[in-house]
């Protein structure tokens, strides 16, 4: 019977859905750079973080967008967004790995930025 409910509220939650359109959001400054290919999103608070693919190695930089910055772009989506910066120490970690092939994911517990 449980099964059945559930195939149930799957059936109805496909036929009532409607698919959602990506909004771009231009990023400006630094981490509007394609190169770095943002690969990593997580919540800090009221806080988005995006973590670079392939940090700057001399410098290596999280960013950083206010939640309430986000929401106005939605209503405004042709102004850019100039991110927070947050330097971050990598330790030779880029050097140090053989085959570094960049960052894939980032996570935010209790202050620390893993």
């Amino acid at each position: 019977m449980k099964a059945v409910q559930i195939i149930l509220l799957l059936s109805l939650s496909l036929g009532i859905c409607k698919e959602i359109k990506p909004l771009p959001l231009i990023l400006s400054g630094q981490a509007g750079d394609k190169a770095l290919e943002m690969s990593g999103l997580a919540w800090a608070g009221e806080t988005l973080l995006l973590m670079p693919q392939y940090p700057n190695n001399s410098k290596p930089l999280v960013y950083g967008i206010d939640k309430s910055i986000i929401k106005d772009r939605i209503k405004n989506p042709r102004v850019p967004i100039e991110p927070k910066e947050y330097s971050i120490q990598l330790k030779n970690l880029l050097d140090s790995v053989p085959g570094f092939q960049g960052f894939e994911a980032v996570c935010y517990v209790r202050g620390e930025l893993y």
